[in-house]
């Protein structure tokens, strides 16, 4: 088993500054090449990430890997900076939904007649194999049982169900002080309530430390949760009025007006549906 290796980029207060912004890291090739729905903010942090922060102290999940566009980011910085074995376990139902459908006829990808996106994630990811476990088909028939986990990468809670088997399958194993969670979903404004409602809840155990403004949201993990937090964290198990009390929260600890305008769309949505 790899030994985790030390590292001089691990103060926290670094990635709250965006480094991978300033000034804008430049992308290898291979990222570039992968077609995906990551903005180029959120390929340079995964990148960086992998590169400059990441210990081999725990494994990265990259859950929603679709055509591979996260997963190439974390691959690529891994590959550069020498680090070798299965470190990258990537998810995904691996064929194509509706949406995704018409996102790939639009602009012309190809993939296998029945609907198949693996071969292609496969041809995207060649040459990194060696460093990936890719774990096909529902999530929730996955269970994790393969240690420590130092990056927590969520681009498939696309439901409260899915959010909820996330909480309680992969947040035990985040390594307290070290691991970063980053939610791709969280300021995206058709997305679901589960994220902010279900973090804010957590906050006790959970820093905010950046956002890329929209859609993904950073946080480290800082104190070891309970089987009981947990459970109290359930979105299925949450009262209306518990719901939208955190909501207000989420939006009330919004860091930019851009941010708050999202959660505010995302807490009117979720007012409206608990009330009819």
């Amino acid at each position: 088993m790899l030994a985790p290796r030390s590292r001089e980029i691990r103060d926290i207060d670094q990635i709250k500054q965006s480094p991978w912004n300033a000034p804008p890291v430049a992308l290898p090739g291979r990222i570039s090449e992968v077609v995906g729905m990551l903005t180029w903010d959120e390929r340079r942090m995964l990148y960086w990430l992998a590169l400059h922060h990441y210990t081999a102290a725990g494994k990265i999940c990259d859950l929603g890997a679709f055509l591979g566009g996260s997963t190439i980011c974390f691959a690529t910085g891994l590959h550069e900076a020498n680090l070798e074995g299965r470190l990258i376990h990537s998810y995904d139902r691996f064929t194509l939904g509706p949406f995704e459908q018409g996102w790939v006829r639009e602009r012309d990808i190809p993939v296998e007649p029945d609907g198949s996106t693996l071969p292609l994630y496969k041809h995207n990811l060649h040459g990194y194999h060696d460093l990936l476990e890719v774990h096909e088909g529902d999530v929730e028939n996955h269970p994790w049982r393969n240690g420590p986990i130092e990056i927590l990468f969520v681009d498939l809670a696309k439901g409260p169900r899915t959010w909820d088997f996330i909480v309680r399958e992969f947040f035990p194993h985040l390594i307290p002080g070290e691991s970063i969670v980053i939610l791709q979903d969280y300021l995206y404004p058709t997305s679901g309530a589960w994220h902010p409602v279900v973090m804010e809840e957590l906050r006790d155990h959970f820093e905010y430390v950046v956002d890329t403004e929209v859609n993904s949201m950073l946080f480290q993990y800082t104190k070891p949760l309970t089987r009981d937090a947990i459970e109290q964290a359930m979105w299925d198990r949450m009262a209306p009025s518990r719901k939208r009390a955190l909501m207000d929260l989420a939006v009330a600890d919004a860091r930019g007006e851009k941010q708050r305008e999202t959660l505010q769309v995302i807490s009117e949505r979720l007012h409206a549906e608990l009330v009819s």
